[in-house]
């Protein structure tokens, strides 16, 4: 199914409003193209209903479609859930006829390849203006380029809105940090320094996540390097810049002392319980284990004594054993010499020594 020679398409309204950029990183050649990739990525619904499109995003499509063995990679492209493909394309400069010729291939190729209907949308900080462009092969053959220019939205009203929101201590959403961050590509009728100096200095004192504070952190870097090239003027908007953190990071920290103390005098009560019954059970765990160290030292004793008794006592038995045999043997010995019995007969009868015979036989 070809895109072109379509009986209709779908007409978008002539009008673009910044959408929340939630921080992360996009690699790309062009400072605008990121900021913009990133603002897409975040935002693709809040992006469509801005743009007046009543459908929602289905998938998040692959940039790179390879042809002929050439790859073609375009900037953004999402499906819808009304199955129309948005192909969204970021330019920082003038169209020439060649960019019209590929943007229009890439929504050919798209619709070749997923043989749905392609819409371009091109998001222009360059133009004035917003437009429309048709690039046409013949008289059937056609495709709308959506030329949306940021140049047409008041970056002075954008920003005099937010600031009174803040003033009267109304909350700061995420798309109000976004709106925040593109106001230098809007119209104004400031000096864009000055522009930058205001929006750095408004967000200084709001109440913003890390995320968020990383994401203005960084975008701010890559706003002064795009816009300013004045060395004097950018060293001043750094050191603006600077203030603002170290303003930041003095908020972050008197946040998180009061939750620290809040969070203490909150939890003390449970922290207390929790740390009596820990030293309980820890004391009892003592008394347990004492107990027991005890009971085994009692019973190795026990044992030990009972063993040396044993061994005692079969000593003395075997002591007095032996001095009762050898006893009788005197006894035996001094009947046989009663009874005149020979000294080879006493002797080895009772098996008693020459000297011991010789003195009973003097008895």
């Amino acid at each position: 199914m070809s895109l072109f020679g379509r009986k209709s398409y779908i007409q978008p309204p002539i009008k673009l409003i910044a959408i929340k950029l939630n921080g992360g990183v996009i690699i790309t050649h062009h400072m605008e193209d990121k900021f913009f990739k990133i603002y897409v990525h975040d935002s693709a619904d809040l992006f469509l209903k801005e743009l007046k499109y009543d459908c929602k995003v289905k998938k998040i499509l692959p940039t790179e479609i390879i042809n002929e063995y050439k790859e073609h990679r375009m900037d953004y492209v999402i499906l819808t859930d009304k199955n129309i493909i948005i192909d969204f394309e970021f330019d920082s400069g003038p169209l020439s006829d060649d960019d019209i010729r590929r943007y229009a291939h890439y929504a050919y190729l798209l619709g070749e390849e997923y043989k749905l209907d392609v819409i371009t949308f091109i998001i222009s900080t360059y133009y004035k203006h917003s437009f429309i462009k048709i690039f046409s092969i013949h008289q059937t053959a056609s495709h709308p380029l959506f030329i949306h220019s940021l140049k047409t939205i008041d970056g002075d009203e954008v920003f005099k809105k937010i600031k009174v929101k803040y003033e009267n201590n109304k909350k700061i959403t995420e798309e109000d940090i976004s709106k925040l961050v593109l106001i230098p590509f809007y119209d104004s009728k400031y000096p864009i320094e000055e522009v930058l100096y205001n929006i750095i200095t408004l967000t200084k004192d709001l109440d913003l996540s890390k995320e968020q504070q990383t994401y203005l952190k960084i975008s701010y870097g890559e706003l002064l390097k795009h816009f300013v090239k004045d060395e004097k003027t950018y060293n001043k908007l750094k050191e603006v810049i600077k203030m603002r953190e170290n303003c930041v990071l003095k908020q972050m920290r008197e946040v998180s002392d009061r939750y620290i103390d809040s969070e203490l005098e909150r939890r003390m009560p449970e922290v207390m319980e929790k740390a009596e019954k820990e030293i309980e059970k820890r004391k009892q765990e003592i008394i347990e284990k004492a107990k027991q160290e005890t009971i085994e030292k009692t019973k190795q004793e026990l044992e030990k004594a009972n063993q040396e008794t044993i061994e005692k006592t079969k000593q003395e038995m075997e002591r007095k054993t032996q001095e009762t045999i050898e006893k009788s043997k005197i006894e035996i010995a001094k009947e046989m010499i009663k009874n005149k019995c020979t000294k080879e007969q006493v002797i080895n009868s009772t098996k008693i020594t020459e000297n011991l015979y010789l003195t009973l036989l003097k008895v």
